[in-house]
């Protein structure tokens, strides 16, 4: 029996509900649509009806009211927007402010005025911003002009920030195409060309992730300031073409630090965009694919994992520093599974692939596969670093392997060399057998020189390559390969040298457009299958398992699989 009082709270609570999704309670979460320019009643209860970009950047609209736009809340962009937008509030946790382009919204403009920025926000917190199924910032008339040499065709040659935030924790950006944000002609002595993707200061837990980036001088920077500690930092599943700083994480000085910090699943390649002379002095764009960089004093980054990552894709150009270049106070990185390549004649870093320097010491390298077209430049360069741990990495057609300028191994063990002219230590050059006895860094625990029978349009390893079964036994830092694939494979229980372990893989296709069927058949066991959305001819999977990348396949079933046009995508095949 249900007495008046509790038929009252029933009621009440009923009424609330009801209330709460009508809208009509404040605070309650909702749907908020921006157009450039307001449209029907200026409600921004639809597409139709939507507000303006300039109702956005009002501080007034931004707050609790159940009109303003508050924690919880969904803003969609819609149409073709021109104008900067410019945040005034923030989420909760767990219950953040999203920003989301519908489909086939793009924000476009000829060019913004010098020095501004089009996405902006300071001290709001708890956002995300999404850029949807195929949301696109650009200009369109933005870049090198007629007075440079070799000339360029734009009339505009303005320095622009695509998205800026500053001092805002748990800051999410996705699904975002940034690009011709200044077309610069490469070989050119166009000095202004110094555009920015994404740039965050002073932003905790911060995470940047399945974007595409191109035409920006810096495409990614995450940054600390003086005395200002900053912990928390994700940059993945980037796609960077047509930049000369591609990923940069660093800066503090005094106690300023920076922690935890994760780069993963990223492909970045197209450096030769910023080549070029600026004047007589010899003034060029410094070029990197990695960076990671404190200040000065006792600023420290520390917990850095820099891990299957595809550096190399295009010409990466002649000014690029290091592929990855850890330098000043950077403590124990974690630097694997990354395949670094170059297939351009005589186009390699000047520093190296990884290049580690002043004061970075006890770096793990291990498990890189690294490539270079024409027996030139050099894999690993150490200056002033000490401690290092370098084993299971796979040395490919390279001039030098290893340079020791000032700095110290811990370890050098399970490495395999193929084709390499030298190992330098630190003005003096060794053959293989005397850099093993080399009483400063011994390398003669099991590694050895032998053909590595690798693939390199893929970097995988051929069955009977000698790289198999022969690494060492890594599973306290990291159980997995480039592929996402389980580390070790096959019944021997021994690793792989490189970034690939090998698998029987049973089926794959590489789809150019709409849903493909693939039949999946094993006799004996069901089937699971990563897929690996991606651009390149590397076999690259996006391993997050439980997501709607992973698959379970019974026995001779079929999967599908819904590839964007021009998408290649690989289905990887284990045994259970």
């Amino acid at each position: 029996m249900i007495n008046s009082k509790e038929k009252l709270v029933v009621f009440s609570f009923m009424v609330v509900l009801f209330l709460i999704q009508c809208g009509k309670v404040e605070g309650a979460a909702k749907s908020i649509y921006i157009a450039q320019t307001a449209h029907g009643s200026d409600s921004g209860l639809d597409t139709a009806n939507a507000h303006s970009v300039a109702w956005f950047n009002k501080s007034g609209n931004w707050g609790t009211g159940s009109t303003q736009i508050n924690a919880g809340d969904t803003v969609y962009l819609c149409g073709t927007i021109s104008s900067g937008l410019t945040f005034h509030g923030s989420g909760a946790v767990g219950n953040p402010i999203i920003i989301k382009f519908e489909t086939n919204t793009k924000i476009s403009n000829t060019t913004w005025p010098d020095n501004s920025t089009i996405i902006s926000g300071t001290n709001c917190n708890n956002i995300i911003i999404d850029g949807g199924t195929n949301g696109v910032i650009q200009c369109t008339d933005n870049g090198s002009g007629s007075n440079w040499k070799p000339a360029g065709t734009f009339h505009n040659q303005n320095i622009l920030y695509v998205i800026q935030m500053t001092s805002c924790n748990n800051l999410e950006i996705k699904n975002l195409t940034i690009k011709q944000i200044y077309q610069r002609v490469p070989d050119s002595n166009d000095s202004l060309a110094d555009a920015y993707g994404i740039v965050l200061s002073y932003c905790n837990h911060s995470h940047i992730h399945h974007c595409t980036i191109s035409d920006c001088r810096r495409q990614v920077g995450m940054y600390c300031s003086t005395n200002n500690s900053v912990v928390g930092a994700e940059i993945n599943n980037i796609i960077c073409d047509k930049g000369a700083s591609f990923l940069e994480i660093g800066g503090g000085s005094g106690t300023g630090s920076y922690d935890s910090i994760a780069i993963h699943d990223n492909v970045i390649g197209g450096g030769n965009s910023y080549d070029g002379i600026w004047n007589s002095g010899g003034g060029h764009f410094h070029g990197g694919g990695v960076h990671i960089y404190s200040g000065n004093g006792a600023s420290v980054i520390s917990h850095v994992r820099i891990y299957n990552n595809e550096i190399g894709k295009d010409d990466m150009g002649s000014c690029n520093t290091a592929y990855i270049f850890a330098e000043a106070n950077v403590h124990a990185p974690l630097i694997y599974n990354n395949v670094l390549y170059t297939k351009y004649p005589s186009v390699t870093p000047t520093n190296g692939f990884i290049y580690l320097k002043e004061s970075t010491d006890s770096a793990l390298i291990s498990n890189n596969t690294m490539y270079t077209h024409d027996k030139s430049g050099m894999a690993l360069c150490l200056g002033s670093s000490k401690g290092q741990k370098v084993i299971n990495n796979l040395f490919l057609n390279i001039g030098t392997a290893i340079r020791i300028v000032d700095g110290t191994f811990t370890e050098c063990s399970h490495n395999l060399y193929y084709n390499i002219q030298s190992w330098s230590c630190p003005s003096v050059d060794y053959t293989f057998s005397a850099w093993q006895k080399e009483k400063f860094h011994p390398d003669s625990v099991g590694s050895f020189q032998a053909n590595p029978n690798l693939d390199t349009s893929s970097f995988g390893l051929k069955d009977g390559s000698p790289a198999i079964n022969t690494g060492k036994d890594l599973s306290n830092f990291y159980i997995t390969d480039f592929n996402g694939i389980k580390r070790p494979q096959g019944s021997s229980g021994s690793w792989n040298i490189g970034a690939f372990e090998n698998t029987k893989a049973a089926s794959s296709v590489d789809p150019q457009s709409g849903n493909h069927s693939i039949n999946m058949k094993n006799k004996e066991n069901p089937l699971s299958g990563l897929i690996s959305a991606n651009r390149t001819n590397l076999r690259k999977c996006f391993n997050f398992a439980g997501q709607e990348i992973y698959l379970s396949a019974a026995t001779g079933s079929t999967c599908l699989v819904n590839a964007a046009n021009g998408v290649n995508s690989k289905i990887i095949v284990i045994n259970k």
